[in-house]
């Protein structure tokens, strides 16, 4: 008989099943076993996460090979037969709990763990090394926090358990989950810290850790879910990386999970520097008074005022942007190189309600050159905010604009070092570029995770297709050539791209393009808004921002993050914008955040 995890009385012992075949997929053509502890065995009427990968993975055969009761020492024992004679492609190990218990509740009592923790560290290691040696990819899963309930401060509630603190129960099994990070870290296996990802969960949630558990130790079915979504990302990653034929199975639940949405910030728009006087001068003819930005101000004329620095209108772009149903922005970092430009973060970071709407960094990869690794501290600071975007279950979500030419792969692994020796998990990487050919090469030789793309992009010209045709164009280009070629991917979706104010009256920072001002001869007061084909309407671009999330949904193989990026909240001058515009009345033009609450949050 085996004992159920933490033995708390003689009369919960049960009996679990060590094996869970694939059902109906027995002839699969990938197997993955989940190894552990109750945490892992079937129990009961829960959905155990084995379970629910069965049903949303096609070409896989789950086995659930976990004991309740289990520490490390005895799962060596069956390792062998539970584990390897099965020849896995894949392997989802989590063990500790048990392991880091000291059974106060004997008597004697005990006053030391089951395992000591390096007993424990070592067992991690042996089970890594065995199943790498075998090319069995590896997802290593710390231990699931721990609560108090009133069952188990009557059996725990002795030193070194503390039943005073609310984490007391949990602290003797920090150590352990440390342990398992550093193994992951050195052995080069996938880390799946759910240790962090319920705590971080259920902040956002606005609940306590207790709500993913049962009975204060085992997952409910809440908790499963959790760890059932954030696994499937990974072991699609691994399938990506390793040429597995493994795809999510179309449906509902799963398949209606949102992409993470997400839109790109080009902070023009305040202060009143010499970028601000640009745009002010390229948006400043009547005809594209109706791209302004909401908060702009008429002056007379080509004259108009765009300086948006006020706590007040951070504020109401966050109201809006929630609205709309975004997940987060995505800065353009500019450093010290721009002032001006960085001051959309700032106000952004001093914001008391962010209403959810979560950020991430858009470096240049040229500015990156500049500064070098000195700049890795600073993202760290970043990352480490409750507030920064992650993915995959805690990974920060990091875009690169152009490839890096002198930073190297080994300066990546750098930051991805300081990233993990600060507590947090390993960076997601995303390389933007213009050239899907190589930027593909390009995305391997650093050790990206992705590829994406700053915007549908094409000349600047007087000459743009139609707003619809752009959307077909970023199709074929993009969308279809991900996955043609496997590539993994955060999906772009685009507002729009229409330069024509700059082609009339070119900003400064495009000399490069050897753009030729075009300048309209018509006097201002005969101007009327130049809004055709180009510019899509808000019916629009919410259709083909939806598209984008279906095709996400239903490309889960080559985008595991579940990620999107929209160009942009307020490229308003180049010709993508989700933000409201200056309407006619003077009053914001709100159409396309209500076309994307219409599909978004219906």
């Amino acid at each position: 008989m085996k004992r159920l995890l933490l033995n708390l009385t003689p009369s919960l012992l049960v009996l679990v099943s060590p094996m869970q075949g694939a059902g109906p997929q027995e002839t699969a053509a990938v197997t993955l076993v989940a190894f552990g502890d109750s945490t892992t065995a079937l129990r009961g009427s829960t959905k155990v996460y084995s379970a629910i990968l069965q049903e949303e993975l096609r070409s896989v055969r789950v086995i659930n090979a976990g004991v309740g009761g289990n520490t490390t020492e005895l799962a060596k024992k069956r390792f062998e037969q539970d584990v390897l004679s099965h020849a896995p492609q894949i392997a989802v190990i989590q063990f500790g709990i048990n392991d880091s218990a000291v059974d106060v509740w004997r008597t004697p009592p005990a006053t030391e763990p089951r395992v000591p923790l390096e007993r424990y560290e070592t067992n991690l290691r042996y089970f890594i090394q065995t199943l790498k040696a075998r090319k069995t990819s590896v997802v290593l899963m710390t231990p699931n926090p721990l609560r108090w309930t009133s069952k188990l401060k009557e059996t725990y509630g002795k030193p070194p358990y503390n039943p005073e603190n609310p984490d007391g129960f949990n602290a003797p099994l920090e150590p352990y989950c440390e342990a398992a990070r550093r193994v992951a870290r050195d052995e080069g296996a996938e880390l799946l810290d759910i240790q962090r990802v319920f705590v971080e969960e259920a902040r956002k949630r606005g609940v306590g850790v207790e709500a993913f558990l049962s009975d204060g130790m085992h997952p409910n079915d809440v908790g499963h879910r959790l760890e059932a979504d954030i696994l499937r990302e990974r072991i699609l990653l691994l399938a990506n990386r390793h040429g597995l034929p493994i795809s999510v199975v179309p449906g509902e639940g799963h398949g209606a999970d949102a992409p993470i949405l997400g839109a790109i910030r080009w902070d023009a728009w305040y202060g009143t520097g010499g970028v601000v006087q640009a745009v002010e001068r390229s948006l400043g003819q009547p005809k594209y008074h109706f791209r302004l930005p909401w908060f702009a101000r008429l002056l007379g004329g080509d004259k108009v005022s765009i300086n948006g620095d006020s706590a007040g209108i951070m504020e109401r772009e966050i109201a809006y942007a929630a609205q709309a149903g975004l997940n987060y922005w995505a800065f353009l970092n500019y450093w010290q190189e721009s002032p001006d430009l960085g001051i959309g973060l700032k106000r952004y970071l001093a914001a008391s309600d962010k209403k959810g709407v979560r950020y991430c960094l858009l470096e240049e990869g040229g500015r990156l050159d500049r500064i070098g690794t000195k700049a890795w501290a600073s993202l760290v600071e970043h990352f480490r905010s409750p507030d920064y975007q992650t993915v995959l279950g805690g990974r920060p979500l990091l875009f690169v604009y152009i490839k890096p030419r002198v930073l190297t792969r080994a300066d990546w692994d750098e930051l991805r070092r300081q990233t993990v020796a600060a507590g947090l998990m390993t960076p997601y990487l995303v390389l933007m570029g213009w050239n899907l050919e190589q930027d593909a090469k390009d995305r391997v030789e650093l050790g990206f995770d992705a590829l994406s793309a700053y915007a549908r992009g094409g000349a600047y010209s007087m000459e743009q297709p139609s707003y619809a045709e752009q959307g077909r164009l970023l199709k074929q280009r993009l969308w279809d050539e991900w996955e043609r070629r496997r590539i993994p991917c955060v999906t772009l979706a685009s507002a729009g791209w229409d330069t024509r104010p700059r082609n009339e009256r070119p900003p400064e920072w495009i000399k490069d393009l050897k753009v030729q001002p075009a300048p309209d001869p018509a006097p201002f007061e005969q101007q009327r808004p130049l809004v055709d084909a180009v510019t899509g309407t808000p019916g629009e671009v919410a259709s083909h921002i939806f598209e984008a999330v279906r095709w996400t949904r239903a490309h889960r193989d080559i985008n595991p993050a579940n990620a999107m990026i929209v160009y942009a909240w307020n490229e308003h001058d180049e010709g993508g914008w989700l933000q409201p515009t200056l309407g006619p009345d003077g009053l914001p033009d709100e159409g396309r955040i209500k076309a994307l609450e219409k599909v978004l949050r219906p």
